[in-house]
């Protein structure tokens, strides 16, 4: 895992859900390879095999409104009435998370608008988890949330969950 300890802003399907906290965010990029033996009875490894990668990251985001909540419970339906909203929780099992997944980007608050060197896009992502929800007496919020990214699959090999970094560095 990688700590970055800068606040980001933080984009979902080009919708501004806020700032994470001064803490920074956690990227984890995960690798899943499968070991193939020399034989059935040998524990010497003869190759492995690319068994895919999951990235994750995991930031707490410091505003709150129920549209923001929606974006962590996308499957949860909004009512509102004047002043009065709410949002219902809970979904059947069963149904696709992909049918949310939208793509998240994170550009690091100190940047300039245009320095790029240091965005993180997942170019389809969903909220995988919703940690504690703390709101002290002061009103300080914190909504914790995991994203994880998924195949893309339009996009080529080696290139099919995000990047780090602009779209301008073209040549290897």
């Amino acid at each position: 895992a990688v700590i970055l300890n800068f606040p980001y802003e933080v984009k979902f399907s080009n919708v501004v859900l806020g700032f994470t906290s001064p803490d920074g965010v956690t990227l984890t990029i995960e690798r899943n390879d499968i070991a193939v033996n020399v034989d059935q009875y040998g524990a010497s490894i003869l190759k492995l095999l690319s068994g895919g990668e999951n990235l994750r990251i995991q930031l707490t985001l410091m505003q709150f409104d129920i549209d923001l909540f929606k974006v962590a419970v996308p499957w949860g339906e909004v009512y509102r009435n004047g002043t009065n909203e709410r949002i219902t929780l809970g979904r059947i099992p069963g149904r696709d998370s992909a049918d949310y997944a939208k793509e998240l980007l994170l550009h690091r608050t100190t940047d300039a608008a245009s320095n790029k060197a240091r965005d993180i896009k997942f170019y389809k992502a969903i909220v995988q988890e919703v940690g504690e929800i703390t709101m002290n007496s002061s009103n300080a919020f914190g909504l914790p949330v995991t994203f994880i990214a998924l195949i893309d699959t339009a996009k080529q090999d080696g290139a099919s969950l995000g990047e780090i970094g602009t779209t301008a560095a073209t040549t290897q």
